[in-house]
This record gives structure tokens, C-alpha cells and sequence, in this order.
């Protein structure tokens, strides 16, 4: 039986009190810690995964960057690739041209032979368009080379290739000058031609 009053004298009961004081501190001083080192764990994990955020955001930016200064440099060469174009009614006038360029150099034109424009790429949406004509003509060798120079002093991109300079049987004195020449056509104008 637990008597219903403890008799207790007053050394002891401050004795008791003290231990249930120390207990109760004792209680807090064990349980705060926990509280707080679980706080603590749960702020570290929080912090750990904002970094990861954070460098995965960093990595992104840093491939954004690069691919926006790739899209840059794109946007600068095609507008270089531009520069160098012409539109369809600079290449008609310029091809029409070739005959009496020719005969203003002291050139024979023999034949010239138009191509139509076509797709450089060979898909439907191209961005690049040419059109090329090949070219015979006869004359004096410096009378050829200043007409050359004059087909590629232009702000246009002018292309020559299969350039030959021979001497046809039976002829002594006028070589023959045969090459094509080609230019390049923006898409935007080769939309128009439709």
C-alpha cells in the first residue's frame, strides 16, 4: 500500500525536489539537442540539395550560353553567306550580261550556256540556291584575264571553276577561254521565282 501522504522532512523534500528539477532539466537538455541535431540534419539536406539545384542550374546556363553563342556565330555567317548573294534579278541581269562584257573586252562569245537555279543542299527548304552558266569565248589572252577580273570584282560572290585557256586546231593567234561561272542566290529571293 502506497501511504497517502509521504512523510518526508524538509532535507528530503528538497532533495526530491532537486532530483525531479535535474530531471526535468536533464529531460530538455537530452531532447533539445535531438531536436536540434535533427533541425540541423534536415537544414543540411535541404542546403545539399539547393546546391545540386543550384549547380545543375549553372550547367544549364553554362549550355545556354554556349548554344545561344553558337546560334550567334550562325546568324553571323549566314549574314556573311548574304552579303556575298544576289538576288534573282541581280543574276538574270548578270548573266545576261556575260555577251556583251565580253564583246566590250574585245572577246568573241562562241556559246553560253544558262543552268536554271537549283538547291545546293537538295532538300526543299534550302538555303542555298545557285545558278551557274558555262562560257566559251576567243580572243587575246590579257583581253580574257581583264574580263575574268572584271566577272569577279564584284560585292557579290562570283565562282569560277573549269577554267581552260586552249588553242583550237586551225587557229594561230586567238586562244579559246571556256569555264563556268556561278552565283549564289538568297533563299529569300529564290521564294519570289515561285
Amino acid at each position: 500500500m502506497i501511504p497517502s501522504r509521504l512523510s518526508l522532512d524538509r532535507r528530503q523534500r528538497w532533495g526530491l525536489t532537486l532530483g525531479i528539477i535535474t530531471a526535468i532539466v536533464g529531460g530538455v537538455y537530452i531532447t533539445l539537442p535531438h531536436r536540434q541535431w535533427n533541425r540541423l540534419r534536415q537544414l543540411q539536406e535541404e542546403y545539399q540539395q539547393k546546391s545540386q539545384l543550384s549547380q545543375t542550374l549553372m550547367g544549364m546556363e553554362e549550355r545556354f550560353n554556349q548554344t545561344q553563342q553558337r546560334w550567334q556565330q550562325g546568324q553571323e555567317q549566314l549574314a556573311n553567306l548574304e552579303a556575298g548573294c544576289c538576288t534573282d534579278g541581280q543574276a538574270r541581269m548578270f548573266f545576261e550580261n556575260l555577251n556583251t562584257w565580253a564583246r566590250e573586252a574585245n572577246l568573241q562569245p562562241i556559246s553560253r550556256s544558262l543552268s536554271p537555279i537549283t538547291s545546293l543542299t537538295h532538300t526543299q527548304n534550302s538555303m542555298i540556291w545557285t545558278q551557274s552558266a558555262d562560257m566559251v569565248l576567243e580572243g587575246g589572252f590579257y583581253d580574257m584575264m581583264n574580263y575574268l577580273n572584271r566577272l569577279i570584282d564584284r560585292p557579290q560572290t562570283v565562282v569560277l571553276n573549269s577554267l581552260r585557256i586552249s588553242m583550237p586546231p586551225g587557229q594561230e593567234h586567238y586562244p579559246r577561254l571556256s569555264f563556268r561561272v556561278v552565283l549564289i542566290i538568297t533563299p529569300e529571293q529564290q521564294e519570289e521565282l515561285a
